[in-house]
């Protein structure tokens, strides 16, 4: 569970990095859209419009936009396969928890299932442990 919460982390901390990256790529595109010497203005851009080809102002404003849609694509589906890993292994962290709980009960004496009610122990694992989960680690990620 230990490698898999740092890997969740991980995924986590990276769909932020690339949340914040496109946002970033916004104000790049909506300059050269509106400011036609946008080109000298940014001389990091001008590699990487030659090696597209992108002579004329349009031309750049156009592969700049194909450029931050197939970034967001990427983003997107970086994204998706971030929350079902985190779903995931919360899920799985849930069922664990609530079959080591379910486990420990059944382990327990006779004297200990005569002193509690059994409809406490059961909601103890069926919904204590879900409660807890959705209260604490999904939102912490």
């Amino acid at each position: 569970m230990r490698v898999q919460s740092l890997v969740t982390i991980v995924l986590v901390l990276v769909t932020g990095v690339l949340d914040t990256i496109g946002v970033g790529l916004i104000f790049p595109v909506v300059q050269f859209a509106v400011d036609a010497d946008a080109r000298s203005k940014n001389p990091w851009a001008v590699p990487l419009l030659e090696f597209a080809g992108a002579d004329s102002q349009e031309e750049s404003v156009l592969w700049l936009v194909a450029t931050m849609f197939v970034f967001f694509l990427c983003k997107a589906a970086f994204l998706l396969t971030s929350v079902y890993y985190r779903n995931r292994f919360i899920w799985q962290s849930q069922a664990k928890v609530a079959n080591q709980l379910f486990e420990r009960y059944l382990a327990m004496g006779y004297l200990f299932h005569v002193g509690n009610n059994s409809a406490n122990l059961v909601r103890n694992v069926s919904q204590s442990v879900t409660q807890i989960f959705k209260g604490s680690l999904l939102p912490l990620f």
